[in-house]
């Protein structure tokens, strides 16, 4: 009976074969992050990702067989089990890019909060390159470039001219001849834009979060629908 059973479905498949093209490839299996979701797990966005990639999976296969039902009736018994999960994969398409970066629509602040964002990291950096510029600036600098040290913008001070850029002083090269110093004149845009900053940082974590909490509630559902569609990429293969 079970040889019996197996060869049917092996025939349903060859006919499915001859009139369907039907793909059930995915780059990256997502049931180990499907698990740790579970487990209150947060997940990155490339990972929220796979999981959408693998339902879109699920879902080609589940429309595919069941639009030819006629043909293939065993087939559609199984891909009658896969579970319909078309609303999460919105929710993650709408809110994570192709990169797994999240979008500015993932959130009503989120894209508010980005402009805030880039308007506060141009008022820094045109202050910045406002001293680059300058009479002193052109004298004391090593470099006329703006620089990053401890989440700060800085600028690339001589040693022997430090007096001239009056500010911080967060690092040095090697051979301390360079101080990476932050201008006191920028000191408090530059806090703005760190704040802003950590704020944004903060949505992005709580979209990648309460994304990670919805997959996790459809652990079993997700997991069930990539077993039923192992089991009909067998057939296929054996096909």
């Amino acid at each position: 009976d079970e040889v019996e059973a197996l060869q049917r479905e092996t025939a349903e498949a060859r006919a499915l074969l001859d009139v369907v093209d039907l793909s059930l490839y995915s780059s990256a299996d997502p049931s180990a992050a499907v698990v740790r979701a579970a487990l209150d797990g947060v997940l990155t966005g490339k990972e929220l990702m796979e999981v959408a990639e693998s339902l879109d999976v699920q879902r080609n296969a589940r429309s595919t067989v069941l639009r030819n039902r006629g043909r293939s009736p065993l087939l559609a018994l199984i891909c009658e089990g896969i579970p319909e999960l078309e609303e999460l994969q919105r929710e993650v398409r709408d809110s994570i890019g192709q990169q797994g970066d999240v979008l500015d629509s993932a959130s009503p602040a989120l894209r508010p909060l980005r402009r805030h964002l880039r308007s506060a990291y141009e008022r820094v950096t045109e202050s910045l390159t406002g001293i680059m510029q300058s009479v002193a600036g052109r004298e004391a600098l090593q470099d006329q470039v703006i620089s990053i040290r401890g989440e700060r913008l800085v600028l690339q001070v001589k040693a022997g001219m430090r007096q001239r850029i009056p500010g911080v002083v967060l690092d040095a090269s090697n051979t301390g001849a360079t101080l990476f110093v932050e201008p006191f004149a920028t000191v408090e845009l530059c806090n703005d834009w760190r704040e802003l900053a950590l704020e944004e940082e903060r949505e992005v974590k709580r979209v990648l979060r309460d994304l990670s909490a919805l997959v996790g509630s459809l652990a079993e559902d997700i997991g069930l629908g990539v077993e039923l569609v192992s089991s009909l990429d067998l057939i296929l293969a054996r096909a």
